[in-house]
């Protein structure tokens, strides 16, 4: 269903990572695309026009669509980790870990 908005339950607050934006554009999204590769996490693509969430698989390859206005039911239990943010230019971004 193409242009649903997805509603991902918040974890428990220590399955939650916030990385805080220092001033320069963008600056928390690159922490926390830098925590996701660094601890083995591949990601979709950003599209804040449709959705506040960015999708994470735990491994190698990344096989969900890149963009969760894409996504169907199955998708979304398929996820590990999200990435989230209001606003990734000027905000903080965190990091839900959905699965252990």
């Amino acid at each position: 269903m193409r242009g649903k908005r997805w509603h991902i339950k918040k974890p428990a607050q220590n399955h939650v990572m916030r990385f805080e934006n220092n001033g320069d554009d963008f600056s928390a999204l690159h922490k926390a695309e830098s925590w996701l590769h660094e601890n083995g996490y591949r990601y979709g693509s950003l599209d804040v026009t449709a959705n506040f969430y960015v999708a994470a698989v735990k491994g190698e390859d990344y096989d969900l669509p890149q963009k969760m206005h894409n996504f169907k039911q199955g998708d979304i239990d398929r996820m590990d980790a999200v990435m989230f943010s209001f606003d990734y230019r000027e905000d903080w971004v965190e990091i839900w870990i959905l699965k252990d």
